[in-house]
């Protein structure tokens, strides 16, 4: 299931340089303990959105609580940022100003990926659990 929860994040995942796919990964494991992280700093604001458009699923505002407040990063390195965005996808570098200020005043819409593959992987796994405690 846990594997299965990380190809799917995997693919779910929007992709720019791969930065964020790549963060996700195994995390600490046992027999019967598995965990999938995701390392990227920047992947709760894409999973769950900045701003006014950030969109918390049910049963996760305890959780999403602790990623309030942004990341540290300065206006400067945001504007920076968006400035090899625009390069990479052939926008003129002058429009990263005005881009930084509308994430700002707008936020970012949601581009969930690792809730979503929880979710479709908690039925399945809770059915070959049930058939693996009756097959004892």
């Amino acid at each position: 299931a846990a594997e299965n929860i990380e190809s799917t994040a995997k693919k779910l995942a929007p992709v720019d340089m791969g930065q964020l796919q790549n963060s996700i990964g195994p995390g600490q494991n046992a027999k019967l303990h598995k965990e999938i992280e995701v390392t990227a700093s920047y992947a709760p604001f894409v999973e769950f959105g900045t701003g006014k458009k950030v969109k918390i699923p049910a049963g996760l505002a305890d959780y999403a609580a602790q990623f309030r407040g942004g990341n540290g990063g300065t206006f400067d390195e945001m504007v920076e940022a968006i400035k090899e965005w625009c390069k990479r996808h052939g926008i003129e570098e002058k429009a990263a100003y005005p881009i930084a200020v509308s994430i700002l005043r707008n936020g970012s819409a949601p581009q969930p990926f690792l809730f979503p593959a929880l979710e479709s992987e908690l039925k399945p796994f809770i059915k070959n659990l049930k058939k693996a405690l009756k097959a004892k």
